[in-house]
């Protein structure tokens, strides 16, 4: 029973790795049914289910947990503007669900709470705005929330340009797959200079490397073969 491993293991992240239409989405929903805080009884649910005759231990976290709760399976964008627009509707879609917590937030709390539902959030309040919700969330309720996010790769898959950053044998390899998995572009984002990448490479067509200077701005672009299948480590 996932419910039950969860109560008994009790871990900090746990990744669904299963095939496509093996349940993920349904379990995920049903966990966050089970442990979300809400005003209607939603025990009624589980009554005549087995994890409610497991016992009152695990009876007693249902409906006890503030729930932020993410899908990202329409996120099918193929370039970063409109990902991101998607992405800030999904989150600001979930903090419009959480407004209760504004009745116990500070006055600089409430100033960027309101940021987020006018999207008049910069990028950085944007990075952080589920750290903080989750932070919010924590204080209003007592209890540290839950979070959940569904189909958290489909942005990534469906993106046409790829950076994969580091110089090594597993860099080469995930660049070579997304090379194979229909990306125009794929980036390898490496700080020191092309003669120090641990992997040996063809400097030839097919990807590009970019390094990274040390103040932090891109530095120059070679191109890199990507269809090489042999790379040693030095």
């Amino acid at each position: 029973m996932l419910i039950k491993e969860f109560l008994d293991e009790r871990p900090m992240v746990s990744l669904f790795t299963r095939p496509r239409r093996f349940g993920k989405t349904l379990n995920m929903d049903m966990l966050r049914v089970f442990f979300e805080k809400t005003e209607e009884d939603t025990s009624v649910y589980f009554r005549d289910k087995k994890i409610w005759a497991c016992g009152e231990y695990y009876q007693a976290y249902q409906g006890k947990y503030p729930v932020i709760f993410l899908t990202f399976k329409d996120v099918k964008c193929t370039n970063w503007e409109d990902t991101k627009k998607d992405l800030s509707n999904i989150i600001q879609a979930e903090y419009k669900r959480h407004q209760k917590v504004l009745e116990t937030c500070d006055q600089y709390d409430k100033k960027y709470y309101q940021k987020i539902l006018n999207k008049e959030a910069d990028n950085v309040d944007w990075v952080r705005s589920l750290l903080n919700l989750s932070r919010m969330l924590h204080e209003h309720h007592k209890v540290a929330p839950i979070i959940i996010i569904d189909e958290y790769d489909t942005p990534i898959k469906k993106s046409k340009n790829v950076a994969v950053v580091g110089g090594g044998k597993v860099a080469m390899d995930a660049a070579r797959c997304a090379k194979r998995r229909g990306a125009e572009d794929v980036y390898i984002v490496y700080r020191r200079g092309e003669d120090e990448l641990p992997a040996e490479i063809q400097v030839c067509h097919g990807g590009r490397i970019r390094r990274i200077c040390r103040d932090g701005r891109l530095g120059r672009s070679v191109r890199v073969d990507l269809s090489y299948e042999k790379r040693i480590g030095k």
